[in-house]
């Protein structure tokens, strides 16, 4: 069978943008597919740097030269993984399709690097976060009722932007969230989160919110708050809050992870709650886990 020569400066645009198309067939979140098409793009220019004009030619040498590159780009090991991941995705799909004649990952060993424990909010960290918004005004209510809600679910940014409010019941105390792949779950609130987002519902939403507005945070305007707005209230408090750990939406959702597990819950109550598709995915709070009650019981020691 002939196969067609892929040149790097069409990289994306025929089989890695039919590549893509098929992530989004099968739902994966458009923050994905984007991601992925970002390091596909990534990939197509370090080869070029490589002097290999044609994908064909790319080599394990050159995979294992592309760890290193991102690396010494400062990349995380979480993005990393990510960047790679795509790249080995692709050429899978390429492999299926017979458009090179030997995947260059066939290779490779492990490239993984030790991932980095990422930091975890304390329990006082997070109630200084709580204690930042001026709950007198409208916005303040708001963003304490959004950061109640955060803590409370461990939602990602996305689903907090996503979230409706005929997903929010008060009676129950639950709210529905929209996860990664349009999964749809719902969890329970805990009981400050229910009050504040009350509050919030009754006394700032029901002023400003447009009627062809059905997500429950809004804008003063009345429009959805949205992902951005989100994450710049977050990263005000938590600003403001002055704590050691540098606190994103994801951190809280780390938070709420890991301070449950401290706490009793279980790993699968944890994995429910946050939506995971499986418990491998808690292995990060489950190591923060493990590591604070080795401190508690070295401390204990101690004193003894």
């Amino acid at each position: 069978m002939a196969r067609k020569a892929l040149h790097n400066s069409c990289f994306v645009s025929v089989v890695a943008q039919e590549f893509l198309d098929g992530l989004s067939a099968r739902k994966y979140s458009p923050r994905t597919v984007q991601v992925y098409g970002q390091a596909l793009r990534d990939f197509a220019r370090f080869l070029d740097g490589q002097g290999v004009s044609v994908v064909q030619e790319a080599a394990t040498v050159h995979i294992e030269g592309y760890h290193r590159h991102l690396q010494a780009r400062g990349f995380s090991p979480a993005g990393e993984e990510t960047y790679c991941r795509a790249v080995k995705r692709f050429f899978a799909e390429m492999e299926r399709r017979q458009l090179v004649f030997e995947n260059p990952f066939s290779g490779t060993g492990p490239l993984r690097r030790q991932k980095k424990l990422m930091p975890v909010p304390t329990e006082p960290e997070i109630n200084a976060l709580l204690a930042v918004p001026d709950v007198s005004t409208d916005r303040g209510l708001r963003t304490r009722a959004l950061l109640e809600v955060a803590y409370s679910t461990g939602a990602r940014l996305e689903e907090l932007a996503r979230m409706k409010l005929a997903d929010l019941d008060t009676a129950r105390g639950t709210i529905r969230i929209m996860g990664k792949g349009n999964r749809e779950r719902v969890v329970p609130l805990g009981r400050a989160a229910v009050e504040w987002a009350q509050r919030y519902v009754g006394a700032v939403r029901a002023r400003h919110a447009a009627k062809d507005t059905p997500e429950l945070w809004v804008r003063p305007n009345g429009r959805a708050l949205g992902s951005l707005g989100i994450g710049v209230s977050v990263r005000e408090c938590a600003k403001k809050a002055g704590t050691a750990t540098l606190i994103t939406p994801h951190g809280i959702r780390r938070a709420c992870a890991t301070h449950m597990l401290a706490h009793g819950a279980r790993p699968v109550e944890i994995q429910m709650l946050l939506g995971h598709a499986s418990l491998k995915h808690l292995t990060q709070y489950l190591r923060v886990s493990f590591r604070e009650l080795k401190s508690v019981h070295e401390r204990s020691r101690v004193g003894q």
